[in-house]
């Protein structure tokens, strides 16, 4: 690792030493009730400098120390998140050892016995945002009862933001560490996306699609309406979603009274129960051309 590296590293993890105890303290809701033994969070910005915060110390010196870039697996999730939005990735328990042994941090995580875990990317303008938890080799199915409770990990992220947000504050440069600049590469835009999205929404493409009424009927809805019906679930007022869809006010007003003709209701908020109460929805947002 280059001079200039290990000099800012060495800031960086005098400033994880002097929070870490903090940091563990707000993670005991999750030690305590959810059967994960280790966490971590990671803010990787695009000039290759980024903030961690582990709570297993002997690997975050060992990171800090010994990683110079992100491997070509957690860096294509990496890539992945800023094009989509948000990935998420599970290890080792689909990765053979070899795999595992081509990628630097998960070699190491896997040397820490930091295994059987889900890390969870989220896209921020200028980064990535990281939070992973992890058990150990020995609790092999981990994995997957972490997917099965994702939306307690969604929630304990948003709890933890709000709980670590001084701590995860990225004004302060010295909170930073840094990637060799020899070798990092500026990844997220670039990357080659391990799945064909578009191609793949291309193919899967639908004319109908199905929901049930206030009565539990089957409808049938077109693409606008489905398009409408979902923004305005999210909170967005007709004047936002006609600016989304690139439409008028006066159209999307005439798809919600569709809408309500349809699917039998006659408020806004019973439109959007009958939405939300449908299983499976169609994925809205990313467009397929």
């Amino acid at each position: 690792m280059s001079s200039y590296t290990e000099k800012i590293n060495y800031l960086a993890y005098s400033y994880i030493q002097e929070t870490q105890a903090e940091v563990k303290k707000i993670c005991e809701p999750l030690f305590s009730c959810l059967g994960i033994q280790n966490f971590g969070y990671m803010r990787v910005f695009d000039n290759g400098r980024y903030l961690l915060h582990f709570t297993h110390p002997k690997y975050t010196k060992y990171y800090l120390e010994n990683i110079e870039s992100p491997g070509p697996i957690l860096g294509s999730i990496s890539a992945e998140a800023f094009s989509t939005g948000e990935s998420v990735f599970t290890w080792p328990s689909h990765l053979k050892l070899e795999e595992v042994n081509k990628d630097p941090i998960l070699s190491a995580l896997n040397d820490f016995d930091i295994c059987n875990g889900i890390s969870i990317y989220k896209r921020r303008n200028d980064s990535v945002e990281i939070w992973r938890f992890a058990t150990t080799k020995e609790d092999q199915y981990a994995s997957s009862h972490f997917i099965n409770n994702k939306a307690l990990l969604d929630h304990f992220i948003y709890y933890f933001n709000v709980k670590a947000a001084t701590l995860i504050n990225c004004e302060n440069s010295q909170k930073l560490a840094s990637y060799n600049p020899n070798k990092f590469i500026s990844g997220f835009k670039t990357t080659d996306s391990l799945v064909n999205r578009q191609e793949f929404l291309s193919l899967t493409s639908l004319s109908k699609f199905p929901i049930e009424d206030k009565e539990n009927q089957k409808v049938l809805l077109s693409k606008r309406e489905i398009e409408s019906l979902y923004y305005l679930s999210q909170g967005k007022i007709i004047k936002e979603v006609s600016s989304i869809l690139n439409i008028s006010p006066r159209t999307t007003e005439s798809y919600v009274i569709a809408l309500k003709r349809k699917l039998k209701c006659n408020t806004l908020s019973e439109l959007i129960s009958c939405f939300n109460k449908t299983p499976f929805k169609p994925l809205i947002g990313i467009k397929s051309e």
